[in-house]
Order: C-alpha cells, then sequence, then structure tokens
C-alpha cells in the first residue's frame, strides 16, 4: 500500500488500517496519522514512512514482525521509549533525521543487517551495543557530522562487510577501529581529512590529567584490512607522502577512488595484483601517470590540469581510459600522442610523406581539441598520431602539388597499382575546408567525429576520425593533412574510394590522394625503425616489418596461432623453409650482441637503443645497412625469423597474459561460487524459516477453520434446544390448562345450577371458547346423574349455549 502526501489526504485516521489484515508492505511520505497505533496491522512485515512526523516512535505500535523499518527525514530524537524487541528486523534506516543525537540500544534487535544514519548532523553518539549484532553487515554514517569518534570494538564485529564514513568531518582515529575489521570488504571514506582519519589517541598515564594534551600517534594507509575490495579516499587531502611504498597488504583490492586529491605523481600499484578499476578524475596536481606492471580495465583521469602524459611500464597495460577536459595532455600511450611540428624529426616527416613540412614550423593555426575541451587556442601547427593515421591542420588554400590526385568537394576515387614497387607504404589524404558559419561558435565542434574520412575498396571498407582539428579564420581555409600507414586497407587493382566528412557548418572545397610506396625490401625495416624511433615505439609494436600493415594477421583471433603475412611478397621470393631463430641471420654470431641487453642493441654510430628485432638487420644510423640487406643471398630468411621471433615473443606474452586472465577469472569465479553458497545457504535458511511459518500458518488456519465448524455445531445444537424447550414449555403450558380447568368443573357444576352457566363461567373468568361449550354437555349430565343426592335444581337450564352478546354490551 502506497500513501503520498497531497492536499486531500495529510492525515489518517489509526482505524483505517483496523481491517486489514493481510497488509504486509505500507508505504507513506508526508502522511500524519491520529489515533491510537493499535489499530494497525499486526503482520506488517516492511514500513516505510518518509517524513515521520513524532519525536518518538510511538509505544503502541505493534513491531515484533517487521522486517525493513524505514524513517527517513523524520523529526525523530529519540527512535522510541523504552527497550523494544524486535526478533526479525533486519534495515532500519533513520538517515536524514536532523534532530537525531544518539541510538537507542541495539541488543534486542539480534538479527540487524543494516544500519543507515546517513546525514543525521546531531548524532553524535552509536551505542556501543552495536558490537552484539552478530548478523550486521552493512553501517552507513556518510555526513555525520557531529560524530567524533566510532562505537568502541566495531572493529571485532566479524560480519561486518561495508562501512561508510564519507563525510564525517570531525570523525578521528577511524583507522584503530578499521584496522581490527577482518571482514571489511568496503571502505568509503571520501570528503575526509586523511589525517584525522589516520590520528589516534594514545592512553597514557598522563592523558588522566584533563590539562594534560593526549599523546597522538600518526597511522599509515598500510594499515587499512587485507580484506578489502573496493576503497574509496576521494577528496580526502591525500598527498604524495600518505602513500605507503608497499600496499601488498591490498592485493585483493578491485576498486580504488582517488578523485580530488593533491598529489602530483602515482605511486606504484605493482602491489595490487586485483585492481580493476582506478578513479583519479580531478586530481589538480597530476602531472603524469606510469603505470606500472599490470593490467587495468578502467582508469578515469578526466578533468586533470596538469595531466600531460599517461604510460605503462613493460607488461602493463590499460584497457580503457577516460581522459576528457585534460588541458594539457598530449600523450596517452597506444592511443594518441600531440606534438609541434618544430619537435618532430625532418626524417619521420619525409618518411610519412609531409614533405617540407618542418619549414611551417612556426605558422601558428587556432586549433580545437575535443579531448581537452579547449576551442580556438593559437598554438604553433601540432602533429597528432590517433588510429594508426598522423593527422596535421594549417592554413591553406590548396592541395599540395606533389599529390598526385586531386579532385574538388568531399570525395575522391582511384586505382590501386603496384607494379613495379615492391609494397605500399601508406596512403596520404588531403582536403581543404573553410567555415561557412561565424567560428566563434564552436559549440557544433564538441564532437570527437568531426573531421573523418572513410576509405572503402573491394577488401573492406573502414573509417577514421580525429579529436584535434583547425578551425580557419572568418572567410579563410584550412588545410587538413593525413597519413595513413595501415597498408591493407586495399590490394593492387582494388577501386578505391575515399570519402571526407566534416561537422556541420563547415563545407570541404577540395580533396587529394597520393600513395606512397616501398620500392626494395629495405625500406620497410628502415620505415619501421623510423616510426619507433621518432614517435613512439610502443605504438608501433604491431607493425609488420614486411609489408608496413598491422600484425593483427600474424595472430589467429582468439588462439594466438601464426600465420603468414597477407602480402606474401618474401614467400614468393623465397621457397626455402624458414629456418629457426637459434640459426641466427647470416651475421656471425653474437656479433653486435655482446654486453648489450636482451632484446635490444646498439647502433655502432649514434648508441642508440633500437628494437633487437630491427637492430640484428639495420644500424639505425647507417645508409650501408640497407645496401647490405639488399645484397644477402637469402634477406627473407633473416626477415622471416625476425617475424618468427616477433610472433614467438607476442605468444608467450599473450599466452601470460591469458594465464593471467583465467587464473584471475578463476579466483573471481571461486570467490563468486562461495558467495553464492554462502547467498543460496541464507536462501535456504530463509526458506527453511517461511516454510515453519507457513506450517505454522497452516496450523492456525487448520484450528480457526476447526473453531468455526464447533461454534456452528454450538449454535446449532443451541438452535435445536431452543426449539425443544419451546415446545416443552407449550405443551406443559397447555397441560396445565387443562388440569386447572378439570379442577374447576366441581365448582363449575355447583355454580351451574345455582347462577346458570354463563355466569358461572364469567365469574371463575373462564375464556369463553369452543373448548369450553362443548366440555358443558357433559358437565351438565354428570350433573343430572348426581342430582338425586344433590339438591334439586330450582329450573331447568336451557343447555344450548347462548347467542353471543355484542361486546359493547358486556
Amino acid at each position: 500500500m502506497n500513501i503520498l502526501r497531497n492536499s486531500n489526504a495529510v492525515v489518517f485516521e489509526a482505524n483505517t488500517f483496523e481491517k486489514m489484515y493481510n497488509l504486509r508492505l505500507l508505504k507513506m511520505t508526508g502522511v500524519k496519522v491520529s489515533g491510537t497505533y493499535k489499530a494497525f496491522p499486526k503482520r506488517l512485515r516492511w514500513l516505510y514512512w518518509c517524513g515521520f512526523p513524532s519525536e518518538s516512535f510511538p509505544s503502541d505500535f505493534s513491531l515484533e514482525n517487521l522486517v525493513s523499518l524505514d524513517l527517513s527525514y523524520s523529526n525523530l530524537k529519540q527512535v522510541w521509549k523504552g527497550t523494544k524487541v524486535l526478533g526479525l528486523l533486519k534495515i532500519l534506516n533513520l538517515s536524514h533525521s536532523p534532530k537525531l543525537a544518539k541510538t537507542q540500544n541495539f541488543s534486542r534487535i539480534p538479527n540487524l543487517e543494516k544500519l543507515i544514519l546517513e546525514a543525521c548532523p546531531s548524532l553524535f553518539e552509536i551505542n556501543e551495543s552495536i558490537v552484539e549484532l552478530q548478523r550486521i553487515e552493512s553501517l552507513n554514517l556518510r555526513d555525520c557530522n557531529n560524530l567524533r569518534k566510532l562505537p568502541r570494538n566495531i572493529g571485532l564485529v566479524k560480519s561486518l562487510v561495508e562501512i561508510d564514513i564519507s563525510g564525517c568531518t570531525n570523525l578521528m582515529g577511524a583507522m584503530e577501529e578499521l584496522e581490527k575489521m577482518k571482514s571489511l570488504q568496503v571502505l568509503k571514506a571520501s570528503g575526509m581529512d586523511i589525517n584525522r582519519v589516520l590520528t589516534m589517541e594514545v592512553v597514557s598515564q598522563a592523558s588522566i590529567c584533563p590539562w594534560v594534551p593526549k599523546p597522538m600517534v600518526q597511522m599509515s594507509l598500510a594499515s587499512l584490512p587485507s580484506s578489502l575490495v573496493y576503497l574509496n579516499l576521494s577528496h580526502s587531502n591525500l598527498t604524495d607522502d600518505a602513500f605507503p611504498s608497499d600496499l601488498s597488504k591490498l592485493s585483493k583490492l578491485q576498486e580504488l577512488h582517488l578523485r580530488e586529491n593533491p598529489f602530483s605523481s602515482l605511486p606504484n600499484f605493482k602491489d595490487l595484483t586485483s585492481l580493476e578499476t582506478l578513479d583519479l578524475s580531478s586530481c589538480p596536481k597530476l602531472q603524469q601517470i606510469l603505470w606500472s606492471s599490470t593490467i587495468l580495465d578502467y582508469m578515469d583521469c578526466g578533468r586533470c590540469d596538469a595531466l600531460e602524459k599517461v604510460t605503462f611500464e613493460t607488461g602493463g597495460d590499460i584497457r580503457s581510459i577516460e581522459h576528457l577536459e585534460c588541458r594539457n595532455l598530449n600523450h596517452v600511450q597506444g592511443n594518441f600522442k600531440i606534438s609541434p611540428v618544430k619537435e618532430i624529426d625532418v626524417e619521420l616527416l619525409n618518411s610519412i610523406g609531409f614533405f617540407n613540412l618542418d619549414s611551417m614550423a612556426d605558422v601558428e593555426a587556432k586549433l580545437g581539441n575535443y579531448y581537452s575541451g579547449i576551442f580556438g587556442d593559437v598554438v604553433p601547427i601540432q602533429m597528432v598520431n590517433y588510429e594508426y593515421a598522423f593527422h596535421t591542420f594549417f592554413p591553406g588554400r590548396e592541395v599540395p602539388q606533389w599529390f598526385s590526385k586531386k579532385n574538388g568537394g568531399s570525395t575522391i576515387s582511384f586505382t590501386a597499382t603496384l607494379s613495379p614497387h615492391f609494397g605500399f607504404r601508406g596512403l596520404n589524404l588531403c582536403a581543404v575546408y573553410t567555415f561557412l558559419d561565424d567560428t566563434r561558435n564552436l559549440s557544433h565542434l564538441s564532437s570527437r567525429g568531426s573531421f573523418n574520412f572513410r576509405i572503402t575498396s573491394r577488401s573492406l571498407c573502414e573509417s577514421f576520425s580525429v579529436f584535434l582539428y583547425g578551425i580557419p579564420e572568418k572567410g579563410g581555409d584550412m588545410v587538413w593533412l593525413s597519413h595513413c600507414f595501415e597498408a591493407n586497407l586495399f590490394t593492387e587493382g582494388d577501386e578505391v574510394e575515399v570519402s571526407f566528412g566534416c561537422t556541420r557548418g563547415a563545407q570541404i572545397k577540395e580533396c587529394g590522394v597520393h600513395l606512397l610506396y616501398f620500392e626494395e625490401q629495405g625500406e620497410v625495416i628502415q620505415y619501421v625503425s623510423t616510426l619507433q624511433r621518432s614517435w613512439d615505439p610502443n605504438l608501433f609494436q604491431n607493425i609488420c616489418g614486411s609489408c608496413g600493415g598491422r600484425s593483427e594477421h600474424f595472430l589467429a583471433e582468439g588462439n594466438g596461432e601464426a600465420l603468414d603475412c597477407p602480402k606474401g611478397v618474401i614467400r614468393e621470393e623465397t621457397h626455402e623453409p624458414t629456418p629457426h631463430p637459434s640459426q641466427g641471420s647470416g651475421h656471425e654470431e653474437g656479433a653486435g650482441l655482446e654486453g648489450e641487453p636482451e632484446g635490444e642493441v646498439v647502433s655502432e654510430k649514434g648508441k642508440e637503443r633500437v628494437p633487437f628485432e630491427l637492430g640484428r638487420l639495420v644500424d639505425s644510423d647507417s645508409d650501408d645497412s640497407v645496401e647490405e640487406i639488399s645484397q644477402m643471398p637469402s634477406p627473407g630468411h633473416a626477415i622471416e625469423a625476425i617475424q618468427h621471433m616477433v610472433v614467438l615473443e607476442n605468444h608467450v606474452v599473450c599466452s601470460v597474459k591469458i594465464l593471467e586472465e583465467r587464473a584471475k577469472e578463476l579466483a573471481e569465479a571461486k570467490d563468486e561460487a562461495e558467495l553464492l553458497r554462502t547467498e543460496a545457504d541464507q536462501l535456504k535458511t530463509e526458506r527453511g524459516a517461511i516454510e515453519r511459518e507457513l506450517v505454522a500458518r497452516e496450523a492456525d488456519l487448520f484450528s480457526a477453520r476447526q473453531r468455526v465448524s464447533e461454534l456452528e455445531e454450538l449454535l446449532r445444537r443451541e438452535k435445536e434446544g431452543r426449539s425443544e424447550e419451546v415446545q416443552r414449555s407449550y405443551e406443559e403450558g397447555a397441560k396445565y390448562a387443562k388440569n386447572e380447568l378439570q379442577a374447576q368443573v366441581p365448582e363449575i357444576q355447583e355454580k351451574a345450577f345455582t347462577k346458570g352457566w354463563k355466569s358461572c363461567l364469567v365469574t371463575l373468568k373462564v375464556p369463553l371458547t369452543s373448548s369450553v361449550w362443548t366440555e358443558i354437555p357433559s358437565m351438565k349430565r354428570r350433573a343430572s346423574s348426581s342430582s338425586s343426592t344433590h339438591v334439586p335444581l330450582a329450573k331447568s337450564v336451557d343447555p344450548t349455549p347462548p347467542a353471543p352478546q355484542d361486546p359493547k354490551q358486556n
């Protein structure tokens, strides 16, 4: 039953509920009840009374069968007077009660599981009998500003799984009790000063004197219980010094919230092996995130104004990163990187076909950035790598002259031709656009896909978008230049169509495409080496060393099985079996590797470290190395050996990651099974209780039916008894009347001779009924038979009954 407050129903009479015998759930909001509460149903199980008007719960209200009692937003000063025995109560919600100063004794509520005291600003004391509750699982004290300490020994309650002390700004020394909670899984302590939480008063002889300050001890976050799965320390004034160096005790932690804290660098979370979710949003001083060698499912670092870079240690990975509104963020490993053109190596610019772009390094352009939320900042032109493509924007009115194909509008088509070249290096695209609307209104640009292009060929259709874009001046144009180093978008002979898209209010004037080629095998390795060395090695780990495309084709989807390069270039030229990596690549065994760490080599000229798979074949700064490779008797063997090693390495890494994930899934499944087993036991217990209650109710119903039958039988018997009694009384009355009449016959005879029959009967007040008149003849005969012995009659009496007289005459 749900009763909401309205203008017509604010006050209810208590007897309204008197005959609702089957009422189990009652929900009321802003309602007042007048009269005695005894009329409320005794079997009520769930009561929600938001805005309870009284200062204490009425004593005549039956609470014995309640399982959930919700009195949030009430005027309670005292929950109830005296002691209440609530053996079935599991949930007690007294939240948002501004007058509640302390709680009642909990010893008579043995089955309480959830206690909610959120936002009770006057609450300063929680009855210490709460430690007697052996089934309590959740305690919510959020925003109880006046609470200064937790109940003593509450840490000894083994059943407590979740506690929320967020916003309890005056709470001190909570860590002393939290450290004892061996079963605690969820701790919410946001909006607090961490120093007050960690500060503990030491009881000593000196502290007995009130004028002597009590000594304090500062505890550490390492004292948190090892059973924690969820921890929220947001907005808690956490600094770099607050994090302990060893967090291995929290190895079970899965979700950690640290938002709105002033630390400037992220501690090493390598010990948090089970961590899945990390919230670092709105940390104003956080400048760099170097993630440890673990795999994280989700990180939120949005609105961190000082954040510049997010990178990973070897073996580390973050599957999903939220980084919106980070104004200074320019690098997220594996996602994107932004750099001014003047800081980019010219070799890289020439390698991707951005010729003479370095001469425009000092040119400024107005840019917009969807991720950072910046629209209209004037900065030197930038280059961004995103979704396997490089992009840059600069002022201009036409497609560069070196583009081989141009077309007006937003669409262009071409035929992919390879011969006589060795292979496709990539595809360069260009679009010239302008804004038709006033560029001061940039609200329509706040979309990641505001600028995009789609490449359609015989084999596939793939779209690319960019979050960084140029904003032309009013009446001016902007050039958008892109390089796609994905060489697997099309094959020779494909008819390819490129379609550019832009935001509302912008118009594509002209577009162009230009195919880049590899002329020989050595250029493939040099191209990949340049990308890795000059930009970011981690972004290009999956670039194929033979065709320049993504190396996902080396691994079959799902099982990590090695496959051939789809280009088939090396396989066609070399039909000999691929040698094992241990056979080397044609160089002397160990040449160039002595003293170098595994996985990378050092070039002789520049002494720069380059990836191992490239270092054995090419000196990163030597032009002769390319020629040396081209003169090898079997160049395919060396490249295939490198590819095979890369495949094996990737396979091992993937296998390790898969095993780790499977182990984690197994542990999670085990924990989930344990939780399900516990829930099943609880459900089984509850089912048993419900079945026992059902049996008791059926017994009560059977007893009630028997009682009804007995009452019906009793009523029938009483009815029959009354009918017999009435009949018997009637017969006895008739018999009595007859006997009385017969007893008066002699007197009637005597008077009949003297005064006549009629006067005699009237005198004797005998009713002149027909039965009396029928008796008169027999009376006369008896009188005549006895006349011989009696005084003779003075005169004869007419035996004929007299005619009825008028009642008025009588």
